[in-house]
């Protein structure tokens, strides 16, 4: 299985913490202005870099084969690979069209499995927007701006975060309680809210049947605040296909 790597430039894209003012305009947007190029020159700020690079050179082709099984992804293409440096302090790694990049300037690799975990949330998008490809149904998420404001963006990145974080094994063990009026949204809760969403559909329904369901019916903008009412729909929906 060959990776294309590259080294010396980079997607970039910070995450952001605090609460966001949402309206119901859905925007989309090129590659180039989403994401913008960063020179690494500095990729190895801590000495550690090359040690998970080599991690991620040897696991992200067993996460890619793993994942592709588990969600019935039929397509034989690898992403590309590229190394750098996130101007933000939390960013580890990031996926758009193909393409992963990954931080080599930060520690926090070093707690356990932590290199296994990124490696394979990271294919797990991968392996989202290529079933969403093979589906006819363009990438996924959408291509929205990382800016845009609205409720079904950050319907999108919830669940596409939700999935990926369950496809790494990762477990968030947070307090956290579902977001009921526009001003409690954050861009800093998509994982563990997005994992907490499909766990149970995932139990009951598995990812490949799952998967294609999740993604041609989003939440209306009603449904982001009631997401149970979301799921009963998701529910009615696997259970009247089976």
């Amino acid at each position: 299985m060959k990776f294309r790597r590259f080294v010396g430039s980079a997607l970039v894209a910070t995450l952001l913490t605090a609460p966001i003012s949402l309206s119901h305009e859905n925007k989309k947007i090129s590659f180039s202005e989403n994401f913008t190029e960063l020179a690494s020159s500095s990729k190895y700020l801590h000495g550690k870099g090359v040690e998970l690079e080599n991690c991620i050179n040897d696991t992200m082709p067993l996460e890619i084969s793993r994942i592709r099984r588990l969600i019935g992804l039929k397509d034989k293409s690898n992403p590309t690979i590229i190394y750098t440096v996130f101007p933000d302090m939390v960013t580890l790694g990031k996926y758009y069209s193909d393409t992963i990049a990954i931080d080599t300037s930060k520690v926090y690799y070093d707690r356990r499995n932590t290199c296994s975990e990124l490696a394979g949330h990271e294919a797990g998008h991968f392996g989202l927007d290529n079933i969403s490809l093979e589906m006819g149904n363009g990438h996924w998420p959408p291509q929205y701006s990382m800016e845009s404001d609205s409720l079904r963006f950050w319907w999108d990145k919830t669940v596409s975060e939700g999935f990926a974080t369950l496809l790494s094994g990762r477990e968030f063990k947070l307090n956290l309680k579902w977001p009921k009026t526009i001003s409690e949204l954050s861009h800093a809760h998509h994982y563990y809210l997005g994992s907490r969403l499909l766990s149970g559909l995932v139990q009951e329904f598995g990812y490949k049947r799952l998967i294609p369901v999740v993604i041609t019916n989003p939440a209306a903008d009603s449904e982001v605040f009631q997401p149970q009412i979301w799921q009963k729909r998701i529910r009615h929906l696997m259970n009247a296909h089976k």
